[in-house]
């Protein structure tokens, strides 16, 4: 399936899905590690005066990137939904609708990098882009980037 139908699918999806996903439990195990995920960039992070600043890929209507908010990180959210990012900018996030190769943010602004289960919809004719736009995350990052997939635990870009 072409990358741009694979979206465009999702999005539909995902703008339809999005009040259930709002008012779902999350399962212990992604509490577990988004709070093994902040304790790393507690750990990791230079001090600099100023709260980590954190990007998610893929964050749905915000239940983690609100989580991370509340404990004082500094947060984008990004989604490739519309109605995704409604929710989370009606939690008082800063959300911008985006997909993997659809990342446009300023350069050097980020202490680290969130995402989960997101890569799951990347159509296998698509994952060299993919994974060249992760790379390229990096540049998003500070010298200390850290980049967290939820299951992995991968501590760095």
């Amino acid at each position: 399936m072409p990358y741009d139908q694979a979206v465009s699918l999702l999005r539909g999806y995902y703008n339809r899905d999005a009040p259930t996903r709002d008012t779902a439990n999350k399962p212990a195990w992604k509490i577990e590690e988004r709070s093994y995920f902040l304790q790393h960039i507690h750990d990791n992070t230079p001090a600099t005066g100023g709260a980590p600043k954190l990007l998610e890929i893929g964050a749905g209507t915000g239940q983690d990137a609100r989580f991370f908010k509340d404990q004082g990180l500094d947060v984008v959210a990004t989604d490739l939904s519309p109605e995704m990012v409604r929710y989370c900018r009606a939690k008082g996030l800063v959300a911008y609708e985006m997909d993997f190769l659809s990342l446009k943010l300023p350069a050097a602004s980020f202490d680290a990098i969130y995402g989960v289960n997101c890569l799951l919809h990347v159509p296998k004719t698509h994952w060299d882009p993919v994974l060249a736009a992760l790379k390229l995350c990096r540049w998003m990052t500070r010298d200390q980037s850290t980049l967290g997939s939820m299951g992995a635990r991968i501590p760095r870009c």
